[in-house]
C-alpha cells in the first residue's frame, strides 16, 4: 500500500511520458463519456462490436471514402455466398440487423 506522500508524488509526476499518458487517458475517458451521453450504449445493448462498426462507418463517411450504398461490412466480407445459400445481409442476420440500425 502506498503512503500519502507516494500518492502525492505520483500525482505530480512531471515526466513527459507520464503527462502524455495522462492526457491520452483523459481524452479516452471523455470520448467514452460522449458515447454514453449520446445514448449509444443503450441503443446497442453495450455491443462493442456494433459500436466499433458504426464508428468506423461514420469515420469512413466523414473521410468521403465510400459510396452511399457500400457498407464497411460489405468491403470486408468475401464475395462468396454464405453456407446454405442464405442472404449474407438479410434482416434476420446479425449483419443485417446492424445495417438496419446504421447511422446515415
Amino acid at each position: 500500500m502506498q503512503t500519502r506522500l507516494e500518492r502525492t508524488q505520483a500525482r505530480h509526476d512531471t515526466r513527459d511520458w507520464v503527462q502524455e499518458r495522462r492526457a491520452r487517458t483523459r481524452q479516452l475517458i471523455e470520448l467514452g463519456g460522449l458515447v454514453h451521453k449520446a445514448g449509444l450504449v443503450e441503443l446497442t445493448g453495450d455491443d462493442r462490436a456494433t459500436l466499433l462498426g458504426a464508428m468506423m462507418e461514420l469515420a469512413d463517411q466523414l473521410r468521403g471514402g465510400r459510396d452511399a450504398g457500400t457498407s464497411a461490412d460489405a468491403r470486408t466480407q468475401p464475395s462468396l455466398p454464405p453456407p446454405g445459400g442464405g442472404a449474407a445481409c438479410g434482416p434476420s442476420s446479425r449483419t443485417g440487423r446492424r445495417m438496419l440500425r446504421r447511422w446515415t
